[in-house]
């Protein structure tokens, strides 16, 4: 027996052995342990392994969790012979302490035999156990472990597990689409769960919207619960499961006793082909009123949207992280105004009173009855004076990361700066941003370095210069570990991390996350490329019915900081296998109208992962654009895993993902200016604040750029300088000659547009400077942010052919 059978490792690897050979004692357990873990979420972890069994008269290896109180069996197997081959174990698990996992083999005298063990891993959210056979005999019962639910109560009239009908909840008639009861797959392929929430097996039952082939964008389907009175906070729980390329809405309702519908809670697109708690704080309700659960339906029938185990329980709903706060609470979960500045900040709710300033939904919830925090501009004489907001203590860490939603909109509005706090009173500066961002959400993480004494988190606020403008945050949250880096993602936590499918008007379908293999055969992958298994999550492009050639779906980062002159690297593995239309990179600047394409690949490439690397250099903010586009036939299915952003440039590669060298299949979309994106930015990178004057916008050369082949270095952004290319060249420094299969007359073309791209910039850029815009700053004292992306160049007529410089 050798380790090479386990996902085609060689021999020359290392791994537990236990051998009835090792000991003449009567019995003999042998024992290795884990270093400590925190908590599970209420989403759970998976303990994964593989294993050998051999022998006969065997004892078994158990699986343990301990901890400082209890010991838990949580995986069994033995006294059967499995054979000398490699074999694959599982086990999901839910804890609410610090704890070491155990693994333990029994020997015997009389055995003879081994065991082995191999590739231990744990990762994020609950899984199912392998082999079957195995005992499990503590995973869902001892007191100390945490389920994915609520804390026991008493069943009422509101909970549904949907085993039998629909308890007491109704189906409405006045949607076109209805609520259906149904286990194991839904009838669509590529979409919906293969099992249920509540037992996950393919024997217990769930709702789903049903979208048939004749479904209209945005039928409804409708279903009421009984009343329910409106005079104490409850908690409304749920599982939902929205998985498909045309996945439209879920919304959560309360209707009075009048009648007026108001939407308390919202989810929008593809969440990854896994069930999903949701949670809504019903509260500040006097009268009688109904929960409505409102599937709304996408443009094909690949939209199932599936609902399971609902719940309204008392008080307030439970956290699943050491902190959160979504200020629904007027208890603010701790917070506390700092009363030594002259203002505080304000929970809110719906639109601000200003003008063209402030949020007009919460993040929680994304509708008007979420509530906020914000503090509002004033007039010029309230300049420099700040409000100051302060978490409850923590205790001391070993690092943890703190995530929030910051909203900073307004032509006057002014700064937030993030401080960790001392016992001492002492405040540490770890983030700061004063830019107007427009009308959106951002997302800001913060890693917390390892501290011995108490701390907490300090978020103040520093009035502007006039009255239009306004800060607020929203959803702050602690969790264990550090931060991730910006823009990168596995894929593991079955969600897109800092990424996003773009709006529905602006491509054709949606990007998913999936795991093993495609629905289709002889194309897309059938192991991830993170974890090299079945069980690894990767996102890909569907294009089975009702998909069409040179149909694209957009997956888009959040907002990217400013490169340094040299550039950033983007590392990330692709899969191409079977009839691939093709696989396209674009960065395109916040306020760029048209995206640079930058990276592309074409056809198939077969059965395997591949790395592809691009450098991007952008002198303004930006967002990276990941498109995959359709191909002749339903067996087109192209996938990406572990993106990566990396600080230095890097070599294209293959080398021949040079967009000049490809015929573009579909015209880049523009992303629209008053769009309301999810942004995030990760401490921590000083940009400066653009104060160049206007008349030293030149084209003077720099020696700092390095260009060749004639290049000329100029100053575009933020005074960085960067070679522009004669005609024929093109890459960072002009590194790169264009292929002489290249049209004449759209080369000829694009120089002209070329200098009538220079002039347009020198214009931009004296309307930039001559107004009245910040740039953010971003100040930390602890980690440092690397996520930036490069850019490349391309000829091709239809695209940018200049660096991203946004005024």
């Amino acid at each position: 027996m050798s380790p090479n059978q386990i996902a085609g490792r060689s021999d020359q690897g290392q791994y537990l052995f236990l051998s009835s050979s090792f000991t003449n004692q009567k019995s003999v357990v042998a024992v290795v342990q884990s270093e400590t873990f925190p908590p599970t979420s209420r989403a759970g972890r998976c303990l994964t392994f593989w294993y050998v069994i051999r022998g006969n008269q065997l004892g078994r290896v158990d699986v343990n969790i301990t901890t400082l109180q209890n010991r838990y069996m949580i995986w069994s197997l033995g006294t059967i012979d499995q054979g000398e081959s490699w074999k694959f174990a599982s086990v999901g698990y839910y804890i609410d302490d610090d704890y070491n996992i155990v693994i333990e083999g029994s020997v015997t005298s009389q055995m003879h035999g081994y065991y082995a063990i191999d590739d231990i891993d744990i990762r994020d959210n609950f899984c199912g156990i392998n082999p079957t056979n195995a005992t499990v005999t503590a995973l869902t019962t001892p007191q100390t472990i945490t389920q994915p639910t609520t804390p026991f109560q008493i069943p009422s009239i509101y909970d549904c597990t949907f085993e039998v009908d629909f308890c007491s909840w109704t189906r409405l008639a006045d949607g076109v689409l209805n609520w259906t009861r149904t286990q194991g797959s839904t009838a669509t392929a590529g979409t919906g769960p293969q099992f249920d929430a509540t037992t996950q097996t393919n024997q217990s039952w769930y709702i789903y919207l049903e979208t048939p082939s004749s479904v209209k964008l945005n039928d409804t389907a409708r279903l009421q619960s009984p009343s329910i009175a409106g005079s104490t906070t409850k908690c409304f729980q749920f599982w939902y499961h929205m998985y498909g390329p045309d996945i439209n809405r879920l919304d959560v309702l309360i209707v009075d006793s009048s009648n007026v519908e108001t939407t308390v809670w919202s989810r929008e697109g593809p969440q990854g082909n896994v069930w999903r708690l949701g949670k809504v704080k019903l509260h500040d309700i006097t009268d009688m009123y109904n929960i409505i659960l409102q599937g709304v339906a996408g443009s094909s029938f690949q939209g199932d949207i599936t609902l399971d185990n609902l719940q309204l329980i008392d008080g307030n709903c439970p956290n699943d992280l050491p902190f959160e706060c979504d200020f629904d609470d007027e208890r603010l979960c701790g917070f506390q105004h700092d009363l030594t500045e002259k203002h505080q900040w304000i929970r809110h709710k719906a639109a601000t009173p200003g003008i063209l300033s402030g949020p007009s939904f919460d993040h929680s919830t994304m509708t008007s009855s979420g509530y906020y925090m914000y503090v509002p501009s004033a007039n010029s004489n309230r300049q420099g004076e700040k409000a100051r907001l302060i978490s409850p203590w923590m205790n001391n860490t070993n690092g943890q990361c703190l995530s929030f939603w910051y909203h900073s909109y307004g032509a006057d509005v002014g700064s937030l700066t993030v401080y960790r706090r001392t016992l001492s009173d002492e405040l540490y500066p770890m983030w700061e941003v004063n830019y107007n961002f427009n009308d959106t959400w951002n997302a800001a993480e913060i890693t917390i370095e390892k501290t011995d004494e108490a701390w907490a988190i300090a978020f103040e606020s520093e009035y502007g210069i006039g009255s239009f403008g306004a800060l607020a945050i929203d959803d702050v949250s602690i969790r264990n570990g550090n931060c991730p880096t910006l823009g990168s993602c596995s894929f593991e936590s079955v969600d897109f991390c800092t990424w996003h499918n773009v709006r529905s008007s602006l491509d054709d379908f949606d990007w998913l996350v999936d795991r093993g293999k495609t629905d289709s055969a002889f194309t897309g992958p059938s192991i991830d490329h993170t974890y090299n298994d079945g069980f690894g999550y990767y996102a890909f492009i569907e294009a089975s019915s009702p998909r069409r050639t040179n149909d694209r779906a957009i997956l888009e980062s959040t907002i990217l900081m400013p490169t340094s002159s040299i550039g950033s690297c983007l590392s990330f593995w692709y899969h191409m296998y079977g009839n691939i239309g093709g696989l396209n990179i674009y960065i395109n600047g916040v306020k760029s109208t048209t995206p640079l394409w930058i990276w592309a690949q074409k056809g198939n490439k077969g059965d395997q992962w591949l790395n592809g690397q691009v450098t991007i250099r952008s002198t303004s903010y930006y967002r990276l654009q990941i498109e995959g586009v359709i191909g002749i036939s339903y067996q087109g299915h192209a996938a990406i895993d572990d993106l990566h952003i990396f600080e230095n440039p890097c070599i294209l590669t293959p080398s021949d993902a040079d967009p000049s060298t490809h015929v573009p299949t579909t015209t880049p979309y523009t992303h629209p200016l008053t769009t309301t994106i999810r942004m995030t930015t990760t401490a921590s990178i000083e940009v400066p604040t653009a104060t160049t004057d206007t008349t030293q916008i030149t084209t003077t050369t720099y020696a700092a750029c390095s260009c060749q082949n004639g290049g000329i270095c100029k100053s575009i952004d933020f005074d960085t300088p960067m070679c522009e290319c004669k005609p024929g060249f093109n890459g960072a420094q002009c590194e790169n000659k264009v292929s002489p299969t290249k049209n004449n007359l759209g080369a000829i073309l694009g120089g002209g547009f070329g200098g009538l791209a220079v002039i347009t910039l020198i214009v931009v850029g004296y309307i930039y400077f001559s107004s009245k815009k910040r740039a953010a700053r971003v100040a930390i004292a602890s980690t440092q942010l690397t996520d930036s992306l490069q850019q490349g160049s391309t000829k091709n007529s239809a695209y940018n052919e200049t660096i991203i410089t946004d005024a």
